[in-house]
């Protein structure tokens, strides 16, 4: 969902742009969770701000990296890691957003006291924003992302660090990518969503086998809800709080029945 340049949304209107954005990414991590099935990859969502949500990204820090704990897997049951990420960037410079590239660079650290005596991976994720809109931001923006190669099953990883880069890209005659522009990242947010690998298969199965569709699908994946300047707060939760009642009926209708 684009919220570009919607410079009048009230305090309410940014709370339900972020519990949509956080229900759609938690619906994503659990149909990700035990394989590569049908369904959306990736949830974006952008609207202007300056500040980032302390109840829905408990682990934050200013500029653009951050360090935090996992939570250790009591149960030693296996599980699924799911990141959300939230920024915090300038992006007057951004010309629309077919240009820009965002990057995670991330490392998980295995616990000393696991099997294989600790040790880490990295790993790479890039929200290419070619099948974006065109819409043109001024100013500070808050972005919340999510994508399905953000779903790690956990190795008893006790520490994550991340790397966050937003940057304006284009080719040159040999078909190259080339750097236009690189923004600063000004503040920085992840929410770790602990996904329990038991599920119900048949279920799951059914719902996306008779339901294809997504409530806010972006780009490549469906639909690209956008609104502009003129955009009115009733309008823009009007839409929110429809997106939200269907997906909810999506996902208790396999269980109802």
């Amino acid at each position: 969902m684009m919220f570009s340049n919607c410079i009048n949304l009230n305090q309410d209107s940014i709370d339900s742009i972020e519990a949509n954005a956080m229900f759609k990414i938690g619906s994503i991590a659990e149909k990700w969770r035990p394989q590569n099935i049908f369904g959306p990859r990736r949830s974006v969502c952008c609207y202007p701000g300056t500040e980032i949500s302390a109840s829905k990204f408990e682990s934050q820090n200013v500029y653009s990296s951050l360090t935090l704990k996992i939570a250790p897997n009591v149960c030693g049951k296996r599980r699924f890691l799911a990141f959300a990420i939230c920024l915090v960037a300038d992006l007057t410079h951004c010309s629309g957003f077919k240009e820009l590239e965002l990057t995670c660079e991330y490392q998980l650290t295995v616990s000393s006291c696991s099997d294989g005596g600790g040790g880490y991976e990295k790993f790479k994720s890039v929200y290419d924003g070619g099948s974006l809109s065109e819409w043109k931001c001024m100013g500070d923006h808050v972005l919340i992302l999510f994508q399905k190669d953000m779903v790690k099953e956990d190795k008893n990883y006790e520490e994550a660090t991340f790397e966050f880069y937003i940057r304006r890209h284009s080719y040159n005659e040999e078909g190259e990518k080339i750097c236009l522009h690189d923004f600063k990242v000004k503040k920085c947010g992840v929410h770790v969503i602990y996904v329990d690998a038991k599920s119900d298969t048949d279920a799951t199965e059914k719902r996306l086998a008779g339901n294809k569709r997504s409530f806010s699908h972006d780009g490549e994946e469906g639909f690209e809800l956008i609104f502009g300047d003129n955009a009115s707060c009733q309008q823009i939760c009007q839409h929110i709080f429809k997106g939200i009642k269907m997906a909810m009926i999506d996902v208790r209708r396999p269980y109802e029945e």
